[in-house]
């Protein structure tokens, strides 16, 4: 169409679909976000359904699932009446060595895959005051076979073996000269030695490292 003053000048037309677009852009962040908090919480119970649930274990608690070939994440806090449950909770500790010095400790496991905290475990039905570790110079054992470790503490009775002195380092030790390194740490005339080790479960693995030699005189 033309004027007087030449072509009229033709207004562009507004797509029908930018208003849609406008006005949808609300509703389409919303649900964007919606999704990705979705997503999100998705995400985050996963990984916690992938944590072991020991961090919430206490002193006094029973665990089960803790074992040579299980996953962390199977261990798990449990009724000590669980037919499954082996073990009870003496400490927890930031260092698996700080369970050494916890009497009756014969195990210790981490309560998450960064290793920031350890259970002290002892057998759920056993005497923390009669563990391995806390044997002495003076003290006495038996051989036991019903017992975990293959021995026990007992008072000094016939048949039982007089510790005479203990090594809490078995670096450099040999079974050659572990009988001198006895006598040198105060054995008046030792005559075999016991090597015991705290378990150090990890995620599907158990590690076994000699941490206290006792040396032990002839039987009583």
């Amino acid at each position: 169409m033309t004027t007087a003053n030449g072509p009229s000048a033709q207004q562009p037309e507004t797509p029908a679909s930018l208003s849609t677009i406008v006005r949808s852009t609300p509703l389409l962040v919303t649900v964007v976000v919606l999704v990705v908090s979705v997503v999100g919480a998705v995400a985050f119970l996963a990984l916690q359904s992938h944590r072991p649930a020991l961090g919430s274990a206490s002193v006094g608690d029973c665990v089960a699932g803790v074992s040579e070939g299980k996953a962390l994440t199977e261990a798990r806090r449990a009724e000590c009446s669980d037919s499954s449950v082996i073990y009870r909770v003496l400490d927890k500790v930031s260092s698996e060595t700080d369970c050494l010095k916890v009497a009756g400790t014969e195990a210790t496991v981490p309560t998450d895959a960064d290793g920031e905290q350890y259970l002290c475990l002892m057998a759920k039905n056993a005497d923390a005051s009669q563990g391995v570790n806390t044997l002495r110079a003076g003290s006495c054992l038996i051989d036991d076979a019903s017992d975990p470790s293959g021995i026990r503490k007992s008072d000094c009775v016939p048949g039982s073996y007089p510790v005479q002195a203990v090594l809490t380092s078995s670096k450099g030790l040999t079974s050659r000269d572990t009988l001198d390194k006895c006598a040198a740490a105060g054995a008046s005339s030792p005559e075999r030695f016991y090597e015991w080790s705290m378990l150090r479960y990890g995620d599907s693995t158990v590690s076994i490292t000699t941490d206290m030699v006792l040396c032990l005189g002839a039987v009583n």
